[in-house]
């Protein structure tokens, strides 16, 4: 049994990864660690109102889910009966409370952007390599059994020669208090709806991509990228076109398209545990729809990293798969305007 914490009370972790833990028999939920005031990423005028904000919002996880508030994220980190911890907190403060628990022995399941920069990411997956530790990111998409048909349509010659992969994630703006928009917190497109589309193509054309072409485009008011595309190409010559934005219509799609067909998702990254995916398939101008029943990707995640956990020898693989992806989001967000 995984016994595992949670450093921070981020929606996500309410709507979807501590309810997908309840349901592993590989874990064990022990509880939810608040922010004290001199752990946030920027300075708190009233200590006092910001604990309590932080403790009022940790009970509704505790009337939830049961479990432990610990006042403090290191106080999570120093129970020595805590196995792992699950962070899900704003992009900046992943490389510092990565590298925290893993001085104290827990084992880390981090959001995406598991890190802001490459270079970090080789930091974080070094340390937990010498500690003996398993590291993994949030990009549970890439299990959903949607993206698995996708690809085996493709594999499998089912969609005839490669030509094409789309993909857009894309969403209407969103509060100007959200850490998306806030540089300081790690914020911005490429590194929050980019690296979906990004792992996508990673995915699909193989981890040798290289950037062909990107541009990131700001908005008034506002330190971070807004929107952007990129278009990635592997040795083979065959390429993807990304678009990502945050100001945008919502689009949630992947398309590949091969010479005698095309395969279509229109909720690729984001599907919810209990929606069933419809794939809208075109082979030789016949359409016809496929539907997938509904999956808990949260779940699966937690399934990955229970068994790197378990089996160390699978983690330099996933070391690799880490900083290769970071890179390729380093060589986007160089492009900013």
């Amino acid at each position: 049994m995984i016994r595992i914490g949670v450093l921070g009370t981020a929606n996500i972790a309410l709507r979807r990864m501590i309810p997908a833990i309840l349901k592993r028999d590989e874990f064990e939920y022990i509880g939810v660690a608040v922010s004290s005031p001199n752990e946030w990423t920027e300075e708190v005028a009233d200590p006092e109102a910001f604990k309590a904000a932080k403790i009022k919002k940790a009970e509704s996880f505790r009337e939830a889910f049961g479990g432990k508030i610990y006042e403090g994220y290191e106080e999570l980190l120093k129970d020595e009966t805590v196995d792992a911890v699950y962070i899900p907190l704003p992009p900046s403060m992943h490389e510092y409370w990565s590298k925290k628990a893993l001085s104290y022995n827990k084992h880390v399941l981090s959001e995406k952007p598991f890190t802001l920069t490459e270079e970090a990411t080789k930091e974080v997956t070094t340390l937990a390599e010498e500690k003996g530790l398993a590291c993994f990111e949030n990009y549970g998409f890439v299990l959903h059994p949607q993206f698995l048909e996708m690809k085996h349509l493709l594999d499998a010659g089912e969609l005839g020669e490669f030509r094409l992969m789309r993909a857009a994630f894309t969403f209407p703006f969103r509060d100007a208090s959200d850490f998306r928009y806030k540089k300081e917190y790690g914020g911005g497109a490429a590194l929050d709806c980019g690296g979906y589309v990004v792992k996508a193509a990673e995915e699909i054309l193989g981890e040798d991509i290289e950037l062909v072409d990107a541009i990131l485009h700001k908005t008034e008011g506002y330190d971070v990228d807004i929107y952007g595309d990129a278009i990635f190409r592997n040795p083979k010559g065959q390429t993807a076109q990304l678009s990502f934005g945050m100001d945008n219509v919502y689009r949630c799609q992947l398309e590949i398209m091969g010479s005698t067909g095309s395969v279509l998702s229109d909720r690729t990254y984001t599907a919810p545990d209990s929606f069933a995916v419809e794939l809208s398939v075109n082979k030789n101008g016949t359409n016809e729809k496929i539907t997938l029943e509904p999956f808990d990707q949260f779940g699966a995640v937690l399934g990955v990293f229970a068994d790197l956990i378990a089996n160390r020898e699978k983690r330099e693989t996933v070391k690799e798969k880490l900083i290769r992806h970071a890179y390729l989001v380093d060589e986007v967000m160089r492009r900013i305007s």
